[in-house]
């Protein structure tokens, strides 16, 4: 068992515009691995911390928090694995406005999944309009009551695609039931 710890200078697979700063690594037999904390660790020329990595066995994994952390000052980005089961696994911001939001199933082999609503939300940095909606379960894109997926224009929020899924498989959109009266 060989347990070591380096830390090198200038851009690596993290962050390769990270020309001035530093990146510290612990590994366990040449795979990612701390227990005691982040076994990867960005830092900007100013020796700020901008992302943290929390791997066990080369597999990103933290228990009580995200597993990666970045911050660069104008986007934030946190990722959760294994996933939550109480919110999404991966949310980014950019000026404190959520651009990105992704839920997924905690299970081990488990895609995205949310019940209830999309489990991709991707929102214009610009105009603060989601411009992207994915409604998954279980992995497969899935939704009863409307649209799967729906996309808009980012300017003005017009939805400009529909479509429909049912366990991965697309659908025809459902018409209206006729009214019955008596």
């Amino acid at each position: 068992m060989k347990i070591s710890y380096e830390v090198t200078v200038g851009p690596d697979e993290h962050r390769p515009n990270n020309a001035d700063g530093t990146v510290e690594i612990w590994t366990l037999n040449g795979e990612y691995h701390c227990e005691h904390g982040p076994a990867v660790i960005t830092r900007n020329a100013n020796k700020q911390i901008i992302s943290q990595h929390w791997w066990l066995n080369n597999q990103r994994y933290r228990e009580n928090g995200p597993a990666v952390i970045y911050d660069d000052g104008v986007m934030h980005e946190t990722s959760w694995h294994p996933a939550r089961e109480d919110g999404p696994s991966r949310l980014v911001k950019i000026n404190d406005l959520v651009t990105e939001e992704e839920w997924r199933t905690p299970l081990k082999k488990g895609g995205f999944h949310r019940i209830g609503g999309p489990a991709i939300i991707d929102t214009d940095s610009n105009t603060g309009i989601v411009y992207k909606e994915s409604w998954y379960l279980f992995g497969k894109r899935h939704r009863e009551d409307g649209p799967a997926l729906i996309e808009r224009d980012r300017q003005t929020g017009q939805i400009t695609k529909q479509e429909y899924y049912k366990n991965g498989r697309r659908m025809e959109p459902q018409s209206q039931a006729p009214k019955i009266t008596l």
